[in-house]
């Protein structure tokens, strides 16, 4: 399977990545507040933090920062900074394919075939 279908995504997982392609497109990594602002849900409602595994579990997403200062704020980025500006799943779709596609061996093609 090459692509990972966005429609397996829960309706949290989508309103996530939908603020980090508008707002972390090129990289920078955004606040656990400020994620649960833009998502209307509370910092620690449980549905944020699933999401946020989810998201993570699937390589779309992650932790920003390597070594965090004590009491910073816990923030969070996508894989890798996304080109350009075009709608928001599109770009999502296409960040999954090149993923996917860094991780393909010849074996995994032919299997396909």
């Amino acid at each position: 399977m090459s692509d990972v279908p966005l429609s397996n995504l829960g309706e949290f997982e989508r309103k996530l990545l939908a603020v980090f392609v508008r707002y972390g497109r090129d990289g920078r990594a955004i606040t656990l507040q400020s994620l649960a602002a833009h998502t209307g849900m509370p910092v620690n409602a449980q549905e944020l933090v699933k999401a946020l595994r989810e998201l993570t579990a699937r390589g779309l997403i992650k932790r920003g920062g390597g070594d965090p200062i004590p009491g910073s704020p816990l923030a969070f980025r996508l894989s890798r900074p996304l080109p350009g500006r075009g709608r928001g799943s599109d770009a999502v779709e296409d960040m999954i394919r090149a993923r996917n596609a860094a991780a393909d061996t010849p074996d995994l093609q032919a299997q396909r075939r």
